[in-house]
């Protein structure tokens, strides 16, 4: 099948959103909002068979938003502002953040795994009982961060700024190695 057909058939998919899974195409992009409106509870598993919609806010200004509970996995955040929104108990896991502003964000409980968080500002944010294992903030800023009781095994953490981030109750090299009451700026047991 040739790249027009193909394309043709998926303007079609897309303009006929009400019909049946069967009339969607299979190579469907991620579905991309250039004006940050996506509405990551809309689930295309009606149309696509999947359950799920991936959301791109590359770039988007989402600062102080109620972003609790939502499923942003593989979601393409790189560049957003989310500085001061309510991530707690999202669902991030694969997710594109990096040169993400997340300052001063509720992260509590969100799941990060996998997530791509480099080059990331997550000062002053509050990442307690995150699941962060096996991510890379490399070269993110932690400043002020609360890292509290979560799992930091297989995380990147090379040339982050650690200034007065709490670890407290964080566990490295799956779960040996706790780090104590007086882990700020770095882990201490």
């Amino acid at each position: 099948m040739s790249r027009l057909s193909k394309g043709i058939r998926g303007v079609a998919a897309l303009a006929l959103l009400g019909l049946a899974a069967a009339c969607a195409p299979t190579n469907l992009e991620a579905y991309k909002s250039p004006n940050c409106t996506t509405d990551p509870n809309t689930t295309w598993g009606e149309v696509l068979g999947s359950g799920s919609v991936v959301v791109n806010w590359s770039g988007c200004d989402k600062s102080g938003a109620d972003l609790s509970g939502l499923d942003l996995s593989a979601a393409d955040l790189s560049g957003a502002n989310l500085s001061g929104a309510d991530l707690s108990g999202t669902e991030l896991a694969g997710a594109i953040l990096v040169e993400t502003d997340l300052s001063g964000a509720n992260l509590g409980g969100a799941d990060l795994t996998g997530a791509s968080v480099a080059r990331a500002d997550l000062s002053e944010a509050d990442l307690r009982g995150a699941r962060l294992r096996g991510i890379s903030l490399l070269r993110s800023n932690l400043s002020g961060a609360i890292l509290e009781q979560v799992d930091l095994t297989g995380v990147n953490l090379r040339d982050t700024d650690q200034t007065g981030t709490i670890f407290y109750g964080a566990t490295w090299i799956y779960g040996i190695y706790i780090c104590g009451p007086d882990s700020v700026g770095g882990c201490r047991r």
